[in-house]
C-alpha cells in the first residue's frame, strides 16, 4: 500500500466547521522527537491578531473565480458590503457540516452562500484544501528550499461520525485541489487526538491529578473531540506494542460550539428584530463577523458561575442601526422584553448577561454531550473506563467542562494544552506511522446479495426464483462479511466464501455489496440496506460445474472500504474501491 511508503515531510490540513488549521514535520524531526511538529501561525489582517487557525470561509469573485480564503475573505467581503458591493460575490463560511447535514450525497451537490446564491460543493471544497496545501507548501518551501509536491504525504482530518459518503467527498475534493490520490490519507479526528496524546509527558496534560501517565500499555479510556460543528466520541485502548485499539464504534452528533454561537446571535436577533438584523448583515458585515468571532473566543472562557455575568462587546453601529430603523433605544427596548428586563443590561456598548440566561445558551449541546457520553460509557460498562480526554476547540469551554465533570464525577478528565491543536498535530504523527492504529469498529454491517436453497416455512414467495434445472432458490439473502460493532484489523481483511449455483446463461457474475445499519438484515432489500458496489467476475460454464465458488476479502481501513473477490473454480481475482456518492 501507497501508505507504507517514507515520504520527506508530512503536512496535515484540518479542516473545521468554524476554523481551519495545517501543521507538518520532517521524517527525520519525527524520528528524533514525534512532538516536533510546525503549525502556522495566522495573522487576523485588519484587526492585528494573530492565531493558530483561520476562519473556514471562502470568497469568490462575481465570475466565481476563487480570490481569498481566512481572514483575508471576511475582510474583503466586509470591505465589499460598506460600500454595498457585495451581493454579486460569493462569500462561503461554516459550510463543512453541509456534508453530515445532507444523509444523500452526490458530487453535484450545491451550497447556498452568505447571500443565498448557490455552488457546487466540491468547488467550494476543493478552492479551500487548494489555498491551505499551496500555503502550506510554501511555508515548507521556505524552510527547505528543494521541497517538492512529491516529497509531501498529505493527511486530511474528517470526523469519524460522518458517513462514508461525507469522507470520499472530501477525498475528492482533496484529489481536485491537486493532490495525488496516492499521497494522501484520511485521518479520523478523535483518532487523530489519541495519537498524540499517547506522546505527552504528563505535565502538558490537565488532570488535576499526580497520577503517573495515563496512557500507558492497558489503559482505556473516551475521546471526545467537541469542534465546532459535530462531536465526536470515540474509545480506545492502548495495546502493548503500543498501537492503539477502537474499543466502541464512534459516535456523536451536530452539537458542536457553533451551537452556542447560534443561541447567542439569536438572542441579539431577538432584541434587534429582523429587519433591523438584516440591515445589519448586509451593510454592516464587518461588526457582524467581529461580534461572532468575539463570542466565539469567549465562550471558551465563560466560567459556569451562578452569581456571576457575562459582559460582551456590542457594535456601536448595531445601537445606531437600530435607533435609525425603530426610533427606540434600544436599552429601553431590552426593558421592555419581558424574559431578558431582569437577565440583560446595556451600559454603552456593553451587554451584560446575568449567568442564568448565558447557561441557557450552553445547555442544549452541554446536555447532549453528556447525555451521550453517559450512554457511551454504560455501553463500555465492562472496560471500566475511567480517563476522558477532551480535544477541539469547544473542549476549552468550562460550561462543557464543567457539566461533564458533574455528571460524571468519578471519571478523569484530561484536557492537552493547545485543546484545538491535538487533532491536527495527532494527524501529523498518524501520517509518519499509520500502522499506530490496529484495530478500528465497523461502523456498519457489510455483506453480499446471495441464494441459498427455498424454504417456504421460512422464505416468502415473493424471493422465490427457479432455474432451468428446476431447482428453487432464495434470492436477496444477505451474507455477512463484517457486523456493525465488529472489531476489524486495519490490514487484515474479512473474508466470506460463497458457494452459489452457476447460472446457465451467464459467462459474469455479479457479486453486490450492500451496507446496513442493522446487526442482521436479512434481504439486501431491507430498508436498512443500501447498495454500495459491484464486482463482475468471469464464470464462463466449465464442464461439471453445477456451483460456483467465489471469495469476498473486505478491508476496513477507517477511511476508505475495499473489496477483493476471486473465482474459487478459475483463480481469477478483481478488487474495487466503493463508490458510495450518487
Amino acid at each position: 500500500m501507497s501508505s507504507k511508503k517514507q515520504y520527506m515531510l508530512v503536512a496535515a490540513i484540518d479542516f473545521g466547521t468554524t476554523y481551519s488549521g495545517y501543521a507538518f514535520s520532517f521524517h527525520d524531526e519525527f524520528l528524533n522527537d514525534p512532538l516536533k511538529i510546525s503549525a502556522n501561525v495566522w495573522n487576523a489582517g485588519s484587526r492585528s491578531l494573530v492565531s493558530m487557525k483561520t476562519p473556514s470561509c471562502v470568497l469568490f469573485e462575481p465570475s466565481k473565480k476563487f480570490h481569498s480564503f481566512g481572514y483575508q475573505a471576511e475582510d474583503k467581503y466586509a470591505e465589499l458590503a460598506l460600500d454595498n458591493k457585495h451581493q454579486d460575490w460569493f462569500f462561503f463560511w461554516r459550510f463543512k457540516m453541509s456534508l453530515y447535514k445532507h444523509k444523500h450525497l452526490s458530487r453535484d451537490l450545491t451550497i447556498q452562500d452568505a447571500t443565498g446564491k448557490t455552488m457546487p460543493a466540491i468547488i467550494v471544497f476543493s478552492s479551500a484544501i487548494h489555498f491551505l496545501t499551496r500555503h502550506l507548501l510554501q511555508t515548507c518551501k521556505d524552510r527547505v528550499s528543494q521541497t517538492e509536491e512529491s516529497d509531501i504525504r498529505w493527511v486530511l482530518t474528517v470526523p469519524a461520525i460522518w458517513s462514508d459518503a461525507a469522507k470520499q467527498f472530501m477525498r475528492e475534493s482533496a484529489e481536485k485541489a491537486g493532490i495525488s490520490s496516492s499521497q494522501l490519507l484520511i485521518s479520523l479526528e478523535p483518532e487523530a487526538a489519541a495519537i498524540l496524546c499517547r506522546y505527552l509527558p504528563l505535565d502538558k496534560l490537565s488532570t488535576g491529578t499526580n497520577a503517573l501517565s495515563p496512557f500507558d500499555p492497558g489503559s482505556k479510556y473516551v475521546v471526545i473531540d467537541a469542534g465546532g460543528g459535530t462531536i465526536d466520541i470515540a474509545v480506545y485502548e492502548i495495546q502493548q506494542n503500543s498501537t492503539i485499539k477502537e474499543l466502541y464504534k464512534a459516535s456523536g452528533g451536530h452539537w458542536g460550539g457553533a451551537n452556542v454561537d447560534k443561541e447567542f446571535i439569536d438572542l441579539i436577533s431577538e432584541i434587534m428584530g429582523k429587519k433591523v438584523m438584516e440591515e445589519i448583515s448586509k451593510t454592516h458585515t464587518f461588526d457582524l463577523m467581529d461580534l461572532y468571532r468575539e463570542f466565539e473566543v469567549k465562550k471558551r472562557t465563560i466560567a459556569p458561575d451562578k452569581n456571576g455575568k457575562a459582559v460582551f462587546k456590542i457594535p456601536y453601529d448595531f445601537i445606531e442601526v437600530y435607533k435609525l430603523h425603530t426610533g427606540q433605544n434600544i436599552r429601553k427596548a431590552i426593558e421592555n422584553i419581558a424574559k431578558y428586563k431582569d437577565f440583560i443590561t446595556l451600559k454603552g456598548d456593553k451587554m451584560i448577561i446575568d449567568q442564568q440566561l448565558v447557561q441557557d445558551l450552553f445547555s442544549p449541546c452541554c446536555y447532549e454531550i453528556a447525555n451521550h457520553l453517559e450512554d457511551i460509557l454504560q455501553k463500555c460498562e465492562r472496560h471500566d473506563i475511567k480517563t476522558i480526554l477532551m480535544v477541539g476547540g469547544f473542549s476549552e469551554s468550562r460550561y462543557l467542562q464543567e457539566q461533564i465533570r458533574t455528571r460524571l464525577p468519578d471519571c478523569r478528565i484530561i484536557i492537552p494544552a493547545d485543546p484545538g491543536l491535538a487533532v491536527l498535530k495527532g494527524a501529523v504523527i498518524f501520517g509518519h506511522d499509520p500502522s499506530v492504529v490496529s484495530t478500528r469498529v465497523s461502523c456498519y454491517t457489510y455483506g453480499t446479495s446471495t441464494m441459498v436453497p427455498f424454504m417456504r416455512s421460512i422464505h416468502p414467495h415473493s424471493k422465490m426464483i427457479t432455474n432451468k434445472r428446476g431447482e428453487t432458490y432464495c434470492k436477496d439473502i444477505f451474507a455477512k462479511i463484517v457486523q456493525i460493532g465488529q472489531s476489524v484489523s486495519s490490514d487484515k481483511p474479512q473474508v466470506l466464501q460463497i458457494d452459489s449455483p452457476a447460472e446457465d446463461d451467464k459467462d459474469v457474475k455479479d457479486i453486490e455489496i450492500f451496507v446496513s445499519t442493522e446487526a442482521n438484515p436479512t434481504f439486501v432489500t431491507d430498508p436498512s440496506c443500501k447498495k454500495i458496489g459491484c464486482l463482475q467476475l468471469d464464470v464462463k460454464k466449465q464442464e461439471h460445474v453445477q456451483k460456483s465458488h467465489a471469495e469476498v476479502a473486505i478491508l476496513i481501513s477507517g477511511t476508505e472500504v475495499m473489496v477483493q473477490a476471486k473465482n474459487k473454480n478459475t483463480g481469477e481475482t478483481i478488487a474495487n474501491k466503493f463508490d458510495f456518492l450518487a
